[in-house]
């Protein structure tokens, strides 16, 4: 695979070596890093690249310690891991490069593969200083040069400061980055930016960094404990695979829906296995491991056989032990995942009274003509343009996901009041709370009145909404992602505004029969329901 370099410069400032390489890339690579670096969610996350990748530079047999010192103007990442010499930091400031191996078994590649750019994203400059067996290497990177190489059209310059140095120091690798951009950071990385940084880590370490230690200005981010209603641990009959499952009834968040693949306390992979199809597959996370026997045996001369290079973190399987791994951990999350459905089953039928399963019923009818209508409305799948939002690269016929499965609505009684409704976009599935304030507070003059039906479809609609908007920005973008928060932001509001613009148009002559029908029953006290049906 072709790699894509930056072309370096020397720091006049530092005397350097008398020869210097100028390599050039074969793409536009300013371009493609002012992308990437705008692909992360938040500054937090960005930073945290920078976090794990210094976790991961550590060897096998040693215990990780990752320094964070964040100050007004410079955060500062030090570990003294295997560091780099001179081949693996030109491939350290490299894109799309061919992962290595460590000598420990460990990929050179970082976490999502970027993380030597992530920091442009809320910085002016990136600062990296490396040690290994005695020779330093140092360069820095600036956001100015990079916009303005996309500009031009040219290659960005990277300023070598050090190159071979001798040095006294450990191995191991020091990250600044400083001049965070006012337009985020008005006053320098604030108190806040801290506080999100500690929060992230926490949730991380919970995960997958439970092994070693990290200080945030020099005080240790302990663990966060994995939220739960439920915990089971399961053993293979080999003694060499374990998986710990959690069930929180609120459902996880996040990285928490998935089934997190370590080997040996290593990280690996985030997969799914044995939650597709499930209903309450958000409510379940999984973590599952490997003995340290199993994984001298397998793993540690060659992980790049069990490792995708792909950022979303998939676990290979060609190997033989590596599928038998698989087929414990998804055997022993699908049982769980058929007992969970089994148990919740009989917990609806105990609970559900007739008039409320009617209740469902019709809304469902509802939201799913909704559904149909809208889609249709916004001419989904058909390759046709509809707005400043769509989809740029439209996917070939062959290649389009199959339509959507009409929405299973449902009423429950979450555990509060302030929760309005939940939704599972990969089952298409919408729960409203029935303790919700607003429901509740309509329901007590009356509990099966004309006003609960329009209160819990205009619930059931908002959910829907939320849900779709959701489903369109993933076929918009696609893997990919906007170039900005901002494409993003203003295509969500777009979609928006059409899908409640076409609610309105299509459920305002129900809801002035519902009104019309309050109105009566307040005078008769009535109190009969009729089944009203969005027209097809």
């Amino acid at each position: 695979m072709n790699s894509m370099h930056f072309k370096f410069q020397t720091d006049t400032a530092v005397p350097a070596p008398t020869e210097l390489n100028k390599k050039r890339m074969k793409s536009e690579i300013a371009r493609d890093i002012l992308k990437r670096c705008n692909e992360f969610h938040s500054n937090v996350d960005a930073a945290h690249e920078y976090f794990s990748n210094a976790y991961e530079s550590y060897n096998r047999d040693n215990v990780p310690l990752v320094l964070v010192n964040i100050s007004k103007d410079q955060l500062t990442v030090t570990d003294h891991g295997c560091g780099m010499d001179s081949n693996g930091f030109d491939r350290f400031w490299c894109m799309h490069a061919e992962t290595q191996r460590r000598p420990n078994g460990l990929n050179r590649r970082g976490y999502n593969g970027t993380g030597k750019i992530a920091a442009l994203r809320f910085a002016e400059r990136i600062h990296v200083s490396t040690v290994r067996d005695g020779l330093r290497q140092t360069a820095y990177l600036d956001l100015a040069e990079v916009r303005q190489a996309a500009a031009d059209r040219r290659d960005p310059e990277l300023v070598t400061v050090e190159q071979d140095v001798p040095t006294a120091a450990r191995n191991g690798t020091v990250i600044t980055i400083s001049k965070p951009l006012k337009e985020q950071f008005p006053e320098g990385f604030d108190a806040g930016f801290i506080r999100g940084v500690h929060a992230k880590i926490a949730e991380e370490r919970m995960m997958w960094m439970f092994m070693g230690h990290v200080m945030v200005n020099q005080v240790e981010v302990e663990a966060l404990s994995v939220p739960r209603d439920e915990e089971r641990t399961e053993r293979s009959e080999c003694g060499h695979f374990t998986a710990q499952l959690y069930y929180l009834e609120k459902g996880y968040e996040h990285e928490l829906q998935d089934v997190h693949v370590l080997i040996n306390g290593t990280f690996v992979a985030a997969e799914k296995w044995g939650k597709d199809g499930h209903r309450l597959a958000n409510r379940v996370y999984v973590k599952c491991d490997t003995s340290v026997e199993w994984a001298q045996a397998h793993f540690e001369h060659q992980r790049e056989r069990f490792t995708s290079e792909s950022r979303n973190l998939r676990m290979k399987t060609i190997v033989p032990a590596a599928q038998e791994y698989k087929n414990f951990v998804t055997k022993i999350v699908s049982d769980f995942m058929k007992e969970l459905d089994q148990k919740d089953a009989e917990r609806r039928k105990e609970f559900l009274d007739q008039q409320t399963r009617d209740l469902e019923s019709r809304i469902g009818k509802n939201i799913s003509a909704f559904c149909t209508r809208a889609r249709r409305h916004l001419r989904l799948g058909t390759g046709k343009p509809r707005g400043p939002y769509e989809k740029r690269e439209m996917v070939e016929r062959a290649e389009r996901k199959p339509s959507r499965s009409p929405v299973d609505f449902r009423l429950e009684e979450f555990g509060n009041d302030q929760e309005r409704y939940r939704f599972n976009a990969e089952a298409m599935e919408i729960t409203v709370n029935t303790r919700y304030a607003h429901l509740k507070a309509i329901a007590a003059n009356g509990k099966k009145t004309y006003a609960t039906e329009q209160a819990v479809l205009e619930t059931g609609i908002a959910a829907f909404i939320d849900m779709e908007i959701g489903l369109r920005l993933d076929e918009m973008f696609g893997e990919a992602g906007p170039k900005s928060v901002g494409e993003y932001t203003q295509a969500a509001r777009n979609i928006r505004q059409e899908l409640e613009q076409t609610a309105y148009n299509l459920v305002k002559g129900q809801f002035e029969a519902f009104r019309k029908l309050s109105c009566a029953m307040a005078e008769t006290e009535e109190q009969a329901i009729s089944d009203l049906t969005v027209g097809e």
